[in-house]
């Protein structure tokens, strides 16, 4: 067999001819290039595995891989040898991770990650969270690089995306686009997860909001007094089970899921208590509401009306079967009601734009004229911190049930166009006409 030191322009010279035939390199003794009629084959002769005799082992064809890069990879795969190891399991090995690599793209790894969210103890929010993911994140017309490899995407890429979000004037967006993405990825970045993707490190670990500058202004929308009583009214119109929802939501304060899937079950109204289950959502514990006599005779009329096979579900269009849904298309036939009752109360006003957690928001507001800090918090189910969420578990029942009352007690009023300053001096700034009032000035 000849030797000679392989390079590019010596192996390019070889002829090819119909008998094949080999040539040494003469710096590693069992690495050679085979010649054919047709191609040029870099070799390594050794007994590879636990083989008791010498075989040859392809490295790669001459053009496609250089002198060089092959004479690496014998070296690489004699050292291999030298330590215990199979070269040819270690090269399939590698030749499957990156086949995994390329198969794990970012839309693929991502629809994995929107199939765990349910399995989320706190999943409340996943059909709103999968919503946004494929409205903003995984898009083709807004996301070119969506099905690129995971490990290839780099934080330009997710700086771009949101970004671009961001030019179109969604700002708040762009910062929860972000968010995700980072969630997303601290979610892959568990060990065993993160090899099976073939993703070394965290992409966007250091793009921040803050970094790019993306601010999530609070928002503090919420009804005032003529808008509230326009609220009610529109309920009032509003048949069964849209209108009992939307009057329990401004009644009670608590998030519109847990007001929507309210159940029976969960309810006492012996003992005037709805307890909203923990783990479902926030907060982790049980959060106890004590009803309002107000809401306690709306639930009892409520019940008084339903088919004796009624579900479990309060609030349902399939006779408690399933809890209702569609809050967007219900909103828009609400919002039809609501403003033209606001402006029967306040001709020539335009209704300002609202969405459902202000009239949460509301509640809250309030509250602070009927109850201090800690119980109006406890109202709507804020979880305690700190000490003291490890320390107090007292519920203020009774000033809790004192606060509904007297929040439904000012409804009410506000209802029937009867309440006076002095009900509504907790609020900022009072807008009722003289002819309400019998005062001139807005509260």
């Amino acid at each position: 067999m000849k030797r000679e030191y392989l390079r590019d322009s010596f192996v390019s010279a070889l002829p090819n001819t119909k008998k094949r035939y080999l040539v040494a390199d003469a710096d590693i003794p069992n690495f050679a290039v085979r010649v054919g009629a047709k191609k040029k084959t870099f070799v390594l002769t050794s007994r590879f595995g636990n083989s008791s005799y010498s075989t040859r082992q392809t490295i790669g064809s001459f053009k496609t891989m250089s002198t060089d890069e092959a004479r690496r990879i014998a070296g690489a795969w004699n050292k291999l040898m030298e330590q215990g190891s199979d070269p040819i399991v270690e090269r399939e090995k590698e030749r499957t991770e990156e086949l995994l690599k390329q198969r794990s793209t970012f839309e693929s790894v991502m629809r994995d990650y929107i199939a765990y969210l349910p399995t989320r103890s706190r999943n409340r929010s996943t059909s709103k969270e999968t919503a946004f993911i494929h409205a903003n994140i995984i898009d083709p017309e807004t996301n070119d690089w969506m099905g690129m490899p995971i490990s290839k995407v780099e934080d330009e890429h997710v700086s771009k995306l949101v970004g671009a979000i961001r030019a179109r004037g969604a700002e708040a967006q762009a910062h929860k686009a972000l968010t995700v993405i980072r969630t997303f990825f601290n979610w892959t970045m568990l060990p065993d997860r993160r090899r099976a993707i073939g993703l070394k490190a965290n992409p966007v670990e250091h793009l921040t909001t803050k970094l790019m500058k993306l601010r999530k202004t609070p928002r503090t929308r919420h009804f005032l007094h003529l808008e509230l009583r326009a609220y009610l009214l529109a309920s009032m119109a509003t048949p069964y089970p849209w209108g009992p929802f939307q009057r329990f939501l401004i009644e009670t304060g608590q998030r519109r899921s847990d007001v929507a899937r309210m159940r029976w079950s969960h309810v006492d109204l012996n003992m005037r208590l709805w307890v909203i289950p923990g783990r479902s959502g926030k907060p982790e514990d049980d959060h106890h509401v004590p009803l309002s006599d107000s809401m306690v005779g709306m639930l009892e009329v409520l019940l008084a009306r339903q088919s004796p096979n009624h579900g479990d579900f309060v609030f349902s269009l399939s006779e408690g079967q399933r809890p209702i849904t569609n809050f967007s298309r219900e909103k828009d036939k609400f919002d039809e009601l609501l403003i033209a009752e606001f402006a029967k109360i306040a001709p020539g006003r335009e209704l300002r734009h609202w969405v459902w957690h202000d009239v949460r928001r509301t509640l809250r507001s309030h509250f602070s004229g009927f109850a201090r800090k800690e119980v109006a918090e406890a109202a709507i189910g804020h979880s305690k911190v700190g000490l003291e969420r490890v320390y107090n578990h007292f519920e203020y029942r009774r000033e809790l049930r004192d606060a509904f009352n007297k929040w439904s007690q000012t409804l009410q009023k506000v209802l029937q166009g009867t309440a006076t300053i002095a009900d509504l001096e907790h609020w900022e700034r009072v807008e009722l006409p003289s002819k309400e009032v019998g005062h001139e000035g807005d509260a």
